[in-house]
């Protein structure tokens, strides 16, 4: 009895221990599945237990980092990445192509500050056509309230993420040269940034509301790089909420990392992994 008793907690540290070493041992972004869900939906289809096998779900701008054999992934995929799977499709949204109404979930992550203000309904008008009938769309995008904060207190390790591309910048005018990359890409580029810019940003930070100061910074942006890669574009869940509901969603509501309405979308890593530190996320529903 005694010995028995020994293996169970020798068994039990030994678990812990295990469970321990791993998660020290691994980077969050690189955590298996395994690893995220040991104690719930032990069965990744347990998440999708409300619908059905035909039910169909979509990510706009998914890339190559996700994969879910139940989603539809669309994006550019030049480089033949549509060719990997079968749900990897080549989509170009500034095509403005209708997608078919079928999807009950729709995703997109970090793609819209890449759509420029003229096209951003058309966009959304896209998704809704395409979601059925109280079907989810949820967004995660750089929050221009956040950083908006942080320029205003003078914050530039908010912007730490993009610090490696500070190339020949005017000492002092490190964080205008961030907050132009992080809204507005392509006015830092080809050594368009100078110490003049960095001053009329300032500028009109003092003399504009936050809104003016925003649209001030992607003003005259009329198209992406042929890649779509440029910043574009602004958010925050103010300027979200309207669009949407301008569309038709019936409610659009703040959400937070990992806590979408549904369990389908709640599985991270897959969902809500890029740059959690500086996003907002955002759900609507139809």
């Amino acid at each position: 009895m005694k010995l028995r008793n020994l293996l169970k907690i020798y068994k039990a540290k030994t678990k812990l221990y295990l469970k321990t070493f791993i998660d020290r041992l691994l980077p969050w972004s690189l955590y298996s599945k395994f690893s995220i869900n040991r104690n719930f939906y032990k069965k990744s289809d347990d998440r999708y237990k409300i619908f059905s096998l035909e039910d169909r779900f979509v990510n706009l701008g998914a890339g190559s980092y996700f994969f879910h054999p139940r989603w539809d992934c669309l994006d550019f995929y030049r480089d033949g990445m549509n060719k990997v799977h079968k749900n990897y499709i080549n989509w170009d949204f500034t095509q403005k192509k209708n997608l078919p109404h079928i999807y009950k979930l729709a995703y997109c992550s970090h793609v819209i500050e890449h759509i420029l203000q003229k096209d951003i309904k058309d966009f959304f008008q896209i998704i809704y056509d395409a979601l059925a009938k109280d079907g989810i769309f949820r967004i995660t995008v750089p929050d221009a309230d956040a950083a908006y904060e942080a320029y205003s207190e003078g914050d530039i390790d908010y912007f730490s993420i993009y610090s490696s591309r500070l190339n020949n910048v005017h000492p002092g005018y490190e964080i205008e040269y961030l907050l132009l990359f992080y809204f507005a890409t392509s006015k830092v580029m080809n050594n368009s940034f100078n110490k003049t810019v960095a001053e009329e940003i300032r500028y009109k930070f003092k003399n504009k509301s936050k809104e003016e100061f925003l649209d001030f910074l992607i003003k005259d942006i009329e198209k992406n790089s042929s890649s779509g890669m440029e910043h574009v574009n602004w958010f925050n869940f103010d300027k979200a909420e309207r669009l949407l509901k301008e569309i038709g969603f019936k409610k659009v509501y703040r959400s937070e990392f990992g806590k979408s309405k549904t369990p389908v979308m709640r599985d991270v890593p897959l969902f809500d992994s890029w740059l959690p530190s500086i996003s907002l996320y955002i759900e609507a529903c139809k």
